[in-house]
This record gives C-alpha cells, sequence and structure tokens, in this order.
C-alpha cells in the first residue's frame, strides 16, 4: 500500500479513527516523551490563564 493510498483511506475516517490513528503514531515516535511533556505544560499553561481570566472577571463584575 503506498502512502497516497493510505492517506486517501485516512480521508474516510471518522474522527474518532483519525484521534486513535494519530495517538498511535506519536507512540510510535522517537522522542514521544518530548511531545507528551510540552502536551501537559501547554495544558497546564491554559489552565492558568483560564483561572487568571476568570479572576479578572469577577474583579471588573465586583
Amino acid at each position: 500500500m503506498s502512502v497516497a493510498e493510505i492517506i486517501q483511506d485516512i480521508l474516510q475516517l471518522s474522527l474518532a479513527e483519525r484521534r486513535l490513528l494519530t495517538n498511535k503514531l506519536l507512540e510510535l515516535e522517537p522522542g514521544r516523551e518530548i511531545l507528551e511533556t510540552c502536551d501537559q505544560v501547554g495544558d497546564e499553561s491554559l489552565q492558568i490563564l483560564d483561572r487568571m481570566e476568570e479572576d479578572d472577571g469577577r474583579r471588573v463584575q465586583g
């Protein structure tokens, strides 16, 4: 099976199937630990920003 054929098949997958495939591909990547750490740090940073925005909203209202 060629890469072009694989890509064509991927286009027919559901979102859930594509996410499963993406996760599996990332597991195979060398250095995936780095990617996982970056993802975790990104999530934590966004949570901090969300809390800051909530605090700012409360101060403006109160």
